[in-house]
């Protein structure tokens, strides 16, 4: 027993940050330092958004930089937590260890100013005073001086990339000085440091603007010392939440390649040792990226799992093996094969792309579908697979797999503030990845391999915020019309338990050849965010499902008090979201049917409308005048009746000059007065049709006989235009 327990101490003292003594030589800190800056996410995660470098200008931590590498140029605000590196050797990869708050930032000269933290993620004091480079300095820059420009390029590998060159030129730009250089540096390069030949810190490397050749551009120090002066002992941004969440990855990455073992800390649940020269680079909740690096070599290794509502049986695997099968029309050399790893069964597809040998292995693990990918080089392909061979040995499962998770039939969020319920065979799942951004639930039906439920919340861009919802729709139908889909149905006036919204419905060809798929979204607005609500299906699944995807949206219960109509607190209206009869699929004219259809205007015969049969002027009258009564009571206008003149053969078939004569009268549009018959009778209607656009393409006979499709096209439009 006294064994076990100094074997235990001895394991916590490891993990305490006492265990890992900061023995390193900060004398030697090189000035320029590498800078990544993350994005907070709706899962309370973050994630990398942008990198660059960076230039410590004090002793205490202060860091020069440029604005683009820590804000979100979409919104135009900063991000949300910065990690950076610092370099003690020239020779070595940065230590990652560290983090860093924003303190103030220039939009006009896109400068910025960070403050490192005081302690490393192990929670260790920096030793302070650090190495700096001061920008208080008086240079004189000519043409064609050589200059240094030192710092991070994606293009450089993993260590600081220090690149020479001149000065070729000077330009003026948003009224502050630049200068020009033939000095290599790419984007990752911004926001680092150049250096004159007296080592001087002379400028930010900033711009790069391709032509023939890339021409760089500088920023020169003197346009920056006094705003430093007045905002370098600015207030901090508070971030402390994600800096936390930060530092955590961090920590837990840093460990890791100190003691060459993995451990995943959530289901489901493993571990595996990493080999010489392998290391952790990134660490999800559902994923973990592995690398090897050696003077010869670069290895890669991703490890991603997906979670399922459903145990995975065996349909779910016949699925998988269909898909995976049509590879081998792309890969005449795809193979599939069943394995063992980590004591459980699984799939290993591989085959050849350009040089390499590509491998990816399936393995179920009670709810959890792990996969893993690598490549190898298929020159060296046997001592590279021997490599891959021996990390993947080394993985096991800490626990017994769990048949399915315990999910709640109804989930709730806090940001934003609702809650939602599954129904029938639907089942609902907070989603735990970064990917795809903005995804925060998502739901499947047992046994249904193509249909999915997901709800999103995003940000809307600048420029959707000026857009009213119906012109968000508007701009999302534009976008459906240009490529290969249909439209089944759109509504601008959706309310959801008190949130306004918009939705549209969609067809379209999925990966098999005319494998038909429908898709509905409806959009809530939330301010300066929107909750998305989609159901994607086989068409034939859509129609059959859309009575459960009702009641779920029915279930849905918006607990935010400061967004909605408190007035339609309760009311749920989303019209129809299908083809409401089964003989207008993909007639053109199927859209306006289902407008009319939802506002009781048009009528069918059960499930058809026979969309070609004729009408009669009688009925054509009447439904002209339901279709303005029910605008009118859309609008809050006052009753009235219509009269616009007695029919003469009102069981004849209405022509389209009759019936445009009509529908204008109904809707009092004003028309251009054939006092003295010169023209024919119909044509100041005809005219007034084509003005406005009334008229389908194809129609041009005054007297053509009109189908029930055409009326509904003709009213749908004019219905349309005077709301």
């Amino acid at each position: 027993m006294r064994r076990k327990i100094l074997v235990l101490l001895g394991f916590f003292l490891l993990l305490s940050p006492s265990a890992f003594a900061d023995n390193r030589d900060f004398s030697q800190l090189n000035p320029t330092i590498k800078i990544t800056s993350y994005k907070k996410l709706f899962i309370g995660d973050v994630q990398g958004y942008a990198s660059g470098s960076g230039t410590l200008i004090s002793d205490q931590g202060l860091i020069l930089t440029n604005r683009h590498v820590v804000f979100d140029e979409d919104f135009e605000e900063p991000l949300d937590a910065f990690s950076v590196c610092l370099t003690l050797n020239l020779k070595e990869e940065p230590v990652c260890e560290y983090t860093a708050q924003l303190i103030a930032s220039d939009q006009e000269r896109d400068i910025a100013l960070l403050k490192l933290n005081s302690r490393d993620v192990f929670g260790r004091a920096l030793p302070f005073p650090f190495p700096y480079l001061s920008p208080q300095n008086d240079p004189v820059i000519h043409e064609q001086d050589r200059v240094r420009i030192a710092g991070y390029p994606a293009s450089g590998g993993e260590t600081i990339t220090i690149s020479q060159g001149q000065v070729s030129g000077f330009e003026q730009l948003n009224g502050y000085r630049y200068f020009k250089t033939d000095t290599d540096f790419d984007h990752g390069s911004s926001g680092g440091t150049a250096l004159d030949s007296e080592s001087h810190f002379v400028g930010i490397p900033t711009y790069i603007r391709s032509y023939a050749e890339n021409v760089g551009y500088f920023l020169d120090i003197k346009e920056v010392v006094s705003w430093i002066d007045a905002h370098g002992n600015d207030a901090i941004t508070d971030n402390q939440k994600w800096d936390s969440l930060l530092r955590d990855q961090l920590k837990k990455i840093a460990v890791t390649n100190l003691e060459h073992h993995y451990s995943h800390p959530v289901y489901p649940f493993f571990e595996l040792d990493l080999p010489e020269d392998w290391k952790v680079v990134s660490i999800r909740r559902d994923a973990v990226f592995f690398m090897k690096k050696n003077s010869q070599d670069i290895l890669t290794l991703s490890l991603e799992f997906s979670f399922y509502q459903f145990p995975i049986e065996k349909p779910y695997f016949d699925r998988l093996y269909l898909d995976l099968d049509k590879m081998k029309e792309s890969y005449p050399d795809f193979n599939r094969k069943s394995v063992s790893l980590a004591g459980q069964r699984a799939e290993l597809v591989s085959f050849t792309s350009m040089s390499q040998r590509n491998f990816d292995i399936y393995l179920a693990f009670g709810y959890a579908m792990a996969h893993i990918h690598y490549s190898v080089d298929l020159n060296k392909a046997t001592v590279q697979q021997r490599e891959m061979q021996t990390l993947l040995d080394s993985l096991q499962f800490k626990n017994t797999p769990l048949t399915e998770p315990a999910l709640d039939p109804t989930i709730a969020f806090d940001d934003p503030a609702f809650h939602i319920q599954s129904k029938g065979d639907w089942r609902f799942q907070k989603h735990t990845g970064v990917q795809p951004e903005g995804l925060i639930a998502e739901a499947v039906e047992k046994n249904n391999f193509d249909g999915n439920i997901y709800l999103i919340y995003r940000r809307l861009s600048k420029s959707e915020q000026n857009l009213s919802i119906q012109n968000r729709l508007n701009e999302m139908v534009k976008l459906l019309q240009s490529g290969a889909t249909t439209l089944v149905n759109k509504n601008d006036r959706v309310t959801l338990d008190g949130l306004p919204g918009w939705l549209i419905t969609y067809e379209y060809e999925g990966q098999n050849y005319q494998e038909m798929h429908q898709r509905l979204e409806i959009h809530l607005s939330l301010d300066d965010y929107e909750l998305i609500f989609v159901y994607d299906d086989l068409a034939p699944s859509f129609k059959k499902n859309i009575s459960v995807i009702e009641a779920i949206l029915r279930s849905f219960t918006n607990d935010n008090a400061y967004f909605g109509n408190p007035s339609l607190k309760g009311v749920y209206r989303f019209g129809t979201m299908v083809y409401p009869f089964d003989d207008i699929q993909y007639h053109r004219f199927a859209l306006a049917i289902s407008h009319l259809t939802e506002r009781e205007i048009f009528k069918g015969e059960g499930s058809h409308f026979f969309p070609e049969s004729p009408v009669s002027r009688a009925q054509a009258l009447s439904i002209i005048i339901d279709s303005k009564r029910a605008l009118d009571r859309e609008r809050g206008a006052k009753r009235k009746g219509y009269s616009p003149y007695s029919l003469l053969r009102p069981n004849a078939t209405i022509t389209l000059a009759e019936a445009l004569k009509l529908l204008l009268r109904v809707y009092e549009v004003p028309v251009w007065n054939n006092a003295d018959g010169a023209a024919p009778w119909y044509k100041p209607f005809l005219d007034k049709g084509y003005e406005l656009g009334l008229i389908p393409q194809g129609l041009f006979d005054p007297a053509h006989r009109l189908t029930k499709a055409e009326l509904a096209a003709l009213i749908d439009t004019i219905y349309n235009q005077a709301h």
